[in-house]
C-alpha cells in the first residue's frame, strides 16, 4: 500500500504556483512512464469541478490541494470527489503531452483569472490549451459536466 505524501508550502505568488505545477507534472510524468496503460485524461471519465473544500482564498490559512493524476482518479472513482479542478487537471494533461505525445515543452502554467484569482492552463508548442474547458468548465468557472473534446486537438495534433 502506498503512503500519501503531502507537501505544505506558503503561497506568495505566481512563482510558488508554478513550482507546485511543475512538481505535480513531473510526478505525473514519472507515473505515466511507469504505467503506460493508465487512462488518458480525456478518456478517464473525469469532469471539471471547482474545488469547494479549499477554494476560500481570502481566508488566512486557506489551502489548495494539487492531486496527482493517480490520486485524483482514485478520489473521483471512489466517489469521494465529484471531479477535479485546474490544479489537478492541468499537470495531468501537461505530463500526458510530454510522455504520450513527445511534447517536451508542455507545461501547466498559472494565469490570473478575473473573479477566480488563478487558473491553470497548459502550454505546448507555443499554444495554450484549457483542459478544464474540455472537461466541462463553464464561463463562470463552474462545472457543466459537458465534454468539449474538440478544444484539445490543436496542441496534440
Amino acid at each position: 500500500m502506498a503512503a500519501v505524501l503531502s507537501i505544505v508550502m506558503d503561497f506568495r505568488g505566481k512563482a510558488d504556483l508554478q513550482l507546485a505545477c511543475d512538481v505535480v507534472t513531473e510526478i505525473n510524468a514519472r507515473m505515466l512512464r511507469a504505467n503506460p496503460r493508465f487512462p488518458s485524461l480525456y478518456g478517464a471519465g473525469i469532469f471539471y469541478e471547482r474545488d469547494g473544500v479549499c477554494y476560500a482564498r481570502s481566508i488566512p490559512g486557506a489551502c489548495e490541494r494539487f492531486l496527482t493524476a493517480e490520486r485524483g482518479l482514485k478520489e473521483v472513482r471512489s466517489g469521494r470527489m465529484p471531479g477535479l479542478d485546474c490544479d489537478d487537471i492541468a499537470p495531468w494533461r501537461a505530463a500526458e503531452l510530454q510522455v504520450r505525445y513527445g511534447l517536451r515543452d508542455a507545461r501547466a502554467v498559472p494565469v490570473r483569472s478575473p473573479g477566480v484569482g488563478w487558473h491553470i492552463l497548459v502550454t505546448a508548442n507555443g499554444r495554450r490549451e484549457d483542459p478544464c474547458k474540455v472537461l466541462g468548465m463553464g464561463p463562470d468557472g463552474q462545472g457543466t459536466r459537458k465534454l468539449q473534446l474538440n478544444l484539445a486537438l490543436p496542441i496534440a495534433a
